[in-house]
C-alpha cells in the first residue's frame, strides 16, 4: 500500500513539473515560476539573476586587483625606502638601462612587424 502511494506521489510530481513547461512562440520551453522552477533553475528572473552575479563577481575581482596592485606597490615602496643611498642609485640606474631596453626591444619588435606586415599587402 505504502509503495502504490509513494508511485502516485511521484507520477502527480512528474506531471506537475511538465505542466510549468510552456512553449513560446520561437519553440523554445521556459518554466513559470513554481516550486520545481526552483530545483531545476527555471523562472522569469534566472538570466537577470545570472547577469548580476556576474557583474558583482567582476566587481569583486577588479576591487581584489586593484588592492594587490596597491599592497604590491607599497611593498616595493618600502623595499626601497629601507635600502642605502648607494644601493638605491644602484637599483634606480638597473631601472633606467631596463626600460631603455624594454624600448628598443619594441621599437625592434614594431620595424620587423611593419616588414613582414608589407610581404601580405
Amino acid at each position: 500500500m505504502k509503495r502504490i502511494l509513494l508511485v502516485i506521489l511521484l507520477i502527480s510530481l512528474i506531471f506537475s513539473g511538465a505542466e510549468s513547461m510552456i512553449p513560446d512562440f520561437r519553440g523554445n520551453t521556459k518554466m513559470e515560476e513554481g516550486p520545481l522552477s526552483r530545483l531545476f533553475g527555471g523562472g522569469r528572473n534566472s538570466q537577470r539573476a545570472a547577469g548580476k552575479s556576474k557583474k558583482k563577481q567582476e566587481a569583486k575581482t577588479r576591487k581584489q586587483k586593484k588592492d594587490w596592485d596597491k599592497y604590491v606597490k607599497k611593498s616595493q615602496q618600502h623595499t626601497y625606502e629601507i635600502q642605502s643611498s648607494d644601493v638605491k642609485a644602484r637599483m634606480k640606474q638597473n631601472k633606467r638601462d631596463i626600460d631603455s631596453r624594454d624600448k628598443t626591444k619594441k621599437k625592434h619588435v614594431r620595424k620587423s612587424s611593419k616588414k613582414a606586415g608589407q610581404k601580405y599587402n
